[in-house]
């Protein structure tokens, strides 16, 4: 069997599509943008979670379970971050380390 006809260009595009990957002109955002918008999401929650917490001690809410799951959905973000912000200082130290 000859797989030699069998290109990255004739599988790549069609599996691209199928899984959401594409070049820059298809709209790739850079880690940057990724990041930024994934920060600016944690910051909504953590406020989120203190306007309701404001609102609980006001009484101004009925259900006390949806304060509950605000507050842990912005704890477990602000864990997230704080374990990718620790893997990227160490990532970082480990190439300083590296002798040229």
């Amino acid at each position: 069997m000859d797989i030699s006809k069998v290109t990255s260009e004739s599988v790549g595009p069609k599996w691209q599509k199928q899984n959401g990957v594409g070049n820059e002109q298809q709209g790739q955002r850079s880690f940057s943008q990724v990041f930024s918008t994934y920060l600016n999401d944690v910051n909504h929650q953590v406020l989120e979670s203190e306007k309701l917490n404001a609102q609980l001690v006001t009484g101004q809410v009925n259900h006390l379970h949806e304060v509950t799951i605000a507050s842990e959905k912005a704890m477990i973000a602000l864990q997230l971050t704080t374990q990718v912000r620790d893997k990227a200082v160490e990532a970082y130290q480990e190439m300083m380390r590296m002798q040229l």
